[in-house]
């Protein structure tokens, strides 16, 4: 707690072997038993970053509370992170607007944001230490030819809210058309598990989850699922496990992916483009983010589960019109995330085979990463997809599989990948690839 010196002579006087008197010592203090590593249902939440959030969120709150009640004093709790952040430019391409919503804790009136710290990243340096506005959007003037990303954290008296995901906005020396990119990869979860009468437990290897950022909390695959083995710890007791993953690190979600697609757009020093969060633009509240404003719209998927009809409609809205679309992730068309007959596209096979992490086409090859690693998060399956009517493969999988498919028509044009962009292992070919599918999209 704040100040233990008034107890001082209490915890003195307890541990004193020489005071033998017994009696009842008041000391203020927490004991607080969370989860029990030896439960399936306490790890299958301890896993979910999610939970562990909201948990650790509840754990300071009533610290707090009970301080300030035992003090007699005021508080205020943290606030929340913002949502709908977008960042789009203005008539003649030289100031950025970056706008946002606050999020409400219904819980608790006093998280309430007063201010904001808007931080700002040029090119791939380092973040500043940021600025602090009052209101829900600023402006900012960009120069060309130069990349600039940024975060916003909600601010108070309580301290500081957890960032937002990262955007970014490039004005191009000579603007051909400006390119939307929208992060819709804000997937968070624990690995994958199963229960039935028999057996239950984690199965990394067929999908390990999404950590938030970097995380190094696994032993190994787990080993034995058999109930009947409950409760002994052996070798052959459940929930075993192997040591092969203790003290690595391991990339989960880092919500900075619309800079490693913005990349490859400024290669190309034709194209401006700026980015926005899903829900920004599914909200429509946004004057700026009206899809007929760009040339081309790039939507990022990565390993997203979440199925949703309102974007699927907007995707279809926006072809109809003449648009020029690119969507990239592990699980379009599994999950139903995209309209896969208005992309000319159908699921031939998912593909779980670690060892299919090559591709080729566009006069390149590249890996992408499919296992757990430190510097992206792994894509555990990915989808084989087979070009319908006029569209045609543009990529192929090792296994000589389509891997993504290219519609050139003459009432829009649309690319669809079966695993994600910013799942290419090296910045070099992922940015030609980039620069080849701006340039089929915006002819």
């Amino acid at each position: 707690y704040t100040d233990l010196r008034k107890y001082k002579w209490q915890v003195r006087r307890l541990f004193n072997r020489n005071y033998a008197e017994t009696r009842e010592v008041k000391i203020p203090g927490v004991l607080l038993e969370m989860l029990s590593h030896q439960n399936f249902a306490d790890m299958k939440l301890g896993f979910d970053p999610q939970f562990k959030f909201d948990f650790s969120r509840s754990v300071y709150k009533t610290i707090t509370k009970y301080l300030a009640t035992m003090h007699n004093r005021s508080y205020v709790i943290q606030p929340l992170p913002i949502h709908d952040f977008a960042v789009t430019l203005n008539e003649h391409r030289d100031i950025a607007t970056l706008s946002w919503h606050p999020t409400k804790d219904e819980l608790e009136p006093t998280a309430t944001p007063s201010h904001y710290i808007v931080y700002t990243r040029i090119g791939n340096g380092d973040f500043d230490n940021g600025t602090v506005i009052s209101d829900h959007s600023c402006t900012i003037h960009l120069e060309k030819n130069t990349i600039y990303s940024f975060r916003v954290c909600a601010l108070n008296k309580g301290g500081k809210s957890f960032p937002s995901e990262t955007l970014t906005a490039y004005i191009a020396p000579e603007n051909k058309g400006t390119v939307l990119i929208v992060n819709g990869f804000t997937r968070l979860s624990a690995p994958s598990s199963f229960n039935n009468a028999t057996e239950q437990g984690f199965t990394l290897n067929e999908d390990p989850g999404v950590p938030y950022g970097a995380f190094a909390g696994f032993c190994g695959e787990q080993k034995v699922f058999t109930k009947s083995t409950m409760g002994s710890e052996a070798s052959n007791g459940l929930g075993y496990s192997g040591s092969e993953l203790e003290g690595k690190v391991f990339m989960g979600n880092t919500f900075d992916y619309p800079y490693l697609h913005g990349q490859g757009i400024a290669e190309t020093e034709q194209h401006s483009f700026t980015s926005c969060s899903m829900s920004a633009l599914l909200t429509g509240q946004n004057d700026q983010l009206k899809l007929s404003n760009y040339k081309m719209l790039d939507v990022i998927y990565g390993v997203q589960k979440q199925d949703d009809a309102s974007l699927r409609q907007l995707l279809t809205d926006y072809c109809q019109q003449g648009g020029r679309l690119f969507v990239s992730g592990a699980n379009l068309l599994t999950q139903n995330l995209v309209p896969a007959q208005l992309l000319k596209v159908e699921l031939t096979e998912t593909i779980k085979d670690k060892n299919i992490d090559h591709l080729h086409g566009c006069n390149l090859e590249f890996a992408i990463h499919r296992e757990l690693n430190g510097k992206s998060y792994a894509v555990p399956q990915v989808e084989a997809i087979t070009a319908k009517e006029n569209a045609f493969p543009m990529l192929a999988y090792s296994d000589n599989q389509a891997a993504a498919v290219a519609y050139d028509g003459n009432d829009y044009k649309a690319i669809t990948f079966g695993f994600p962009l910013e799942s290419i292992t090296e910045a070099h070919q992922r940015n030609q690839l980039m620069q080849a599918i701006v340039n089929f999209l915006c002819k």
